[in-house]
């Protein structure tokens, strides 16, 4: 059996991001400009901050600047084991390792989990903590769990694009029963058919006007007359799974991407267009016999505006791809990746090399492959019709979300076929 063992570190751009594991749960209540950090430890558990013990049972908390530089240490206490770091709002799992370090920028809820070691006369472990994890380490469900008998597997399992959850996890409940050690519980994800489909519609979902079959990556291409009824066309929409429009794909009739899902599209006319600005990320790929990712972008930008530039942001660090105001152009641990085309209308794409990682598992001392988590977010810098350079417009951020897909307890190869997507 092993377990897991995480550390974010990976290349971006020639730009090398390092940042060990991140989670803790701790509370600061703090002066006005101060920063609050709340931390707890569970069941037991020492914390340490910056060198000074700040939980010694189970709550502390401190009151900081922002700015400050924080490291904390989970210390176990006598039969305790430390498994891993929490962001308590989150419920994600941000660092399987006991230090981490971060500057302090907001208020935030962290929590170190440990695990009960208890023996019996012949010093074998009676009990073991069972996590059960999703594919982005958010804990489905966590507990103790007496050794030698079958657990029962988490009801809610998250969907992934692309991918179809075959029922099975990474330990069959007969493993889980037999083993001593502390788990990570893993769903099982296949790929789906690498073909999809597009269908276009004509002024609702009741009216389809085309379907084709396309291969992941081709480009395909919708076209809408300039009239329809008498109102001008203002923009393709993409249809959501729900059958509502969700959100503006392109203000130009012709509209050209990368297909790398079933997508329905309709065009709206007579509308009201907003900003008349639509960038987003649109898809990841990966590569894993190189270990690398490509992560694309679309636009789609009135001609009432120049595009001054455009690209994709990258950041491994969690504390900074969850948080839309640390996620900018400048900010801390972000790589930038700019496009050599302006245009209004178009994609860019970038690779992020040196993805796969091998990490040594922290308590069978095994190596595994990991593919850490990848937080993408597209902008574009504008110039309005009267020559002012407006501040950067920023997408939806975008989680590259690939793990050990298929993770059983044994690795064969290094070049995993078929991890999870997001």
């Amino acid at each position: 059996m092993k377990s897991r063992s995480k550390k974010l570190v990976s290349v971006f751009l020639s730009v090398l991001l390092v940042f060990g594991a991140f989670a803790f749960c701790f509370s600061v209540s703090a002066e006005a400009s101060n920063v609050t950090i709340d931390l707890s430890s569970v069941p037991f558990g020492r914390i340490e901050l910056n060198g000074n013990v700040v939980v010694t049972n189970q709550v502390g908390s401190v009151s900081v600047a922002p700015g400050t530089p924080i490291s904390l240490t989970a210390v176990p206490s006598a039969n305790t084991t430390f498994l891993y770091w929490v962001n308590v709002e989150s419920n994600r799992i941000f660092s399987f390792d006991a230090s981490y370090s971060f500057t302090a920028a907001t208020d935030i809820r962290l929590q170190a989990v440990f695990a009960l070691s208890i023996l019996d006369e012949n010093n074998t472990p009676v009990s073991h903590y069972i996590s059960y994890l999703s594919m982005a380490n958010n804990i489905l469900s966590a507990y103790d769990c007496d050794v030698g008998y079958p657990d029962e597997y988490p009801e809610n399992v998250p969907a992934i694009d692309g991918y179809t959850f075959t029922g099975e996890w990474s330990y069959t409940q007969d493993q889980i029963a037999a083993s001593t050690e502390n788990l990570f519980v893993y769903p099982v994800y296949v790929v789906k058919n690498q073909q999809f489909v597009v269908k276009t519609f004509l002024d609702s979902i009741d009216n389809q006007t085309s379907v084709t079959v396309y291969n992941r990556l081709d480009v395909a291409e919708v076209r809408a007359a300039t009239t329809h009824n008498g109102e001008p066309f203002s923009y393709w929409a993409v249809i959501d799974n729900n059958d509502s429009t969700l959100s503006v794909a392109s203000y130009y009739e012709n509209y050209s991407f990368y297909v790398t899902n079933d997508i329905k599209l309709i065009p709206i006319y007579g509308a009201e267009p907003g900003n008349g600005i639509a960038i987003r990320i649109s898809a990841d790929v990966p590569n894993f016999t190189s270990g690398s990712v490509t992560v694309y972008s679309e636009r789609s930008i009135f001609r009432t505006y120049t595009v001054i530039e455009n690209g994709i942001l990258l950041t491994l660090k969690t504390d900074v791809g969850a948080n839309p105001s640390a996620f900018v152009i400048g900010g801390n641990s972000v790589a930038k990746a700019t496009s050599q085309n302006n245009e209004n209308n178009g994609t860019f794409d970038i690779s992020v090399g040196n993805w796969r990682r091998t990490v040594t598992a922290a308590e069978t001392g095994n190596a595994e492959t990991i593919y850490p988590l990848v937080y993408a977010r597209a902008y574009v810098i504008l110039k309005d019709s009267s020559g002012h350079v407006l501040d950067p417009v920023y997408s939806d951020i975008h989680t590259v979300n690939y793990v050990d897909f298929g993770y059983t307890g044994e690795f064969e190869q290094d070049n995993v076929d078929d991890p999870f997507g997001d």
